[in-house]
């Protein structure tokens, strides 16, 4: 799985957001000419390096929408995609589906084919306890998709008492790391050895949302990380990173594009890389206004010292 980011130095950041389409996002990307999808896209590759496809959860795009978004993507320096399992090849739990299998895999090819494959997410269910049934059908999904790096995510506390963690780690597969609130889970693989992939999602407030299993999705999604939460995050990051191969770190709190700006913090706070935030986006979160003044600070500082 390592050898896939080899375009990329040991220790790269990955940062960016989960999904594009959302309607509320329009007027932060730019107005009127952000309301294409692909516009959209196009605007978040200038300032991320990393998209995590979503929508994928609920029916692959076929591979000619596939290859529109690559289209929009940089051709200069690494720049990857994550994509989330089909939940039907989850929650049917039949490995029998072989002509969903290959929809699957028909839009993962193209990605893979253009060296922007970062991820497939297998997001088996939350409440899905160890048991010998689970690991033979989790082991042999995972083995029906063995070709793409693969990360589960959301497996039970009850499989870290198996062994069936060695054998994920075996097989190259690694495991979201959920981050809520400043709480991240622990790390399963924190006393393997050799450099690995991390993969972060951040879910905001969803998990310690009152009643979320009922409450809508917006409303457990909707969560704005503080300065000190995210300097918190990039201290974790700056530790972890020369540890890694890579690491994606993915923001999920989509409501009022509050991931947009926490993504651009974070990536700002790790790697001091400058950032150009849509005005739209500034003025909604005049933090980021901060990041942009201390940068130009800093510039001027360095040439006066010329």
């Amino acid at each position: 799985m390592l050898n896939l980011y080899s375009s990329a130095p040991d220790g790269r950041l990955f940062t960016g957001v989960a999904g594009w389409a959302y309607p509320h996002w329009h007027s932060l990307l730019g107005g009127e000419n952000a309301k294409r999808e692909l516009a959209m896209l196009a605007r978040l590759c200038e300032l991320f390096n990393l998209l995590e496809i979503t929508s994928a959860y609920y029916h692959p795009p076929d591979a000619k929408t596939v290859k529109a978004w690559l289209a929009e993507t940089p051709h200069d320096g690494p720049f990857f995609f994550t994509i989330r399992l089909w939940n039907k090849l989850v929650r049917e739990r039949a490995l029998l589906l072989q002509n969903d299998i290959r929809l699957m895999k028909a839009a993962l090819s193209p990605l893979q084919e253009a060296g922007k494959l970062g991820a497939l997410l297998v997001p088996v269910l939350s409440t899905m306890r160890y048991s010998e049934s689970n690991e033979f059908w989790l082991l042999g999904l995972l083995d029906a998709f063995a070709e793409f790096p693969l990360f589960v995510e959301n497996l039970h506390p009850s499989w870290a008492k198996s062994d069936t963690i060695l054998r994920l780690q075996d097989r190259g597969v690694g495991l979201v790391e959920l981050e809520e609130a400043g709480a991240t889970q622990r790390d399963p693989w924190a006393k393997s050895s050799g450099k690995r992939v991390a993969y972060i999602r951040c879910t905001g407030g969803m998990l310690n949302a009152a009643s979320a299993s009922s409450a809508a999705r917006d409303t457990r999604l909707e969560y704005l990380y503080s300065e000190a939460e995210i300097a918190r995050l990039a201290l974790k990051m700056k530790k972890s990173l020369p540890h890694l191969s890579a690491c994606f770190v993915v923001f999920n709190n989509h409501p009022h594009g509050n991931g947009l700006a926490n993504a651009l913090q974070l990536l700002n706070a790790v790697t001091g890389a400058h950032i150009n935030p849509p005005q739209a986006l500034l003025q909604s979160f005049p933090a980021l206004q901060k990041l942009i003044t201390a940068v130009l600070q800093q510039r001027d500082l360095f040439e006066e010292r010329i």
